[in-house]
């Protein structure tokens, strides 16, 4: 009988140990999230991409019923144009022009193709100087995981 409880107590303390080792050592779940631009990012961990866009309304339209539908609609935009740019990249092309060693003209461009179908508005903010900021968020499933997955990351054939 007593070596069936010191069996006990010896087992209890070895549980606590563990225990307590395993709160101390701060092992908790973190989530993967990738930031990637200003405005863009993955939530690796969820499974979904967001990006976040601001809009204002015109200057003529400042204190009119339609500044603040315009500032939604500007910052949803925005976003979307953001979620794109968190997808693809973004493809910038420039052009110089010198004449006598003087820079006459220089355009920067940059350009963004995509569809995006299925992003979902999850946060809109009201700002006190009237802008508006919109956070999307569009689940990676799918094909669209393929867009942004490394290639060497290849999908398995349906049987």
């Amino acid at each position: 009988m007593k070596i069936v409880a010191r069996f006990c107590i010896v087992g209890l303390i070895a549980l606590s140990l563990i225990i307590w080792v395993g709160q101390s050592t701060g092992a908790e779940w973190q989530d993967v999230v990738e930031q990637i631009g200003a405005n863009g990012k993955i939530d690796w961990t969820k499974g979904i991409i967001m990006a976040t866009g601001i809009g204002a309304p015109p200057e003529r339209y400042y204190g009119k019923p339609q500044a603040r539908p315009m500032a939604l609609r500007a910052a949803q935009l925005d976003a979307y144009r953001n979620l794109l740019e968190t997808v693809k990249g973004v493809r910038i092309d420039s052009q110089t022009t010198v004449e006598n060693y003087v820079v006459q003209n220089d355009i920067i461009r940059s350009k963004v193709e995509g569809i995006v179908k299925g992003a979902r508005v999850i946060k809109k903010e009201y700002l006190s100087d009237g802008t508006v900021e919109v956070t999307v968020a569009m689940k990676l499933h799918g094909n669209f995981a393929q867009l942004v997955l490394p290639p060497e990351i290849k999908p398995e054939p349906i049987i």
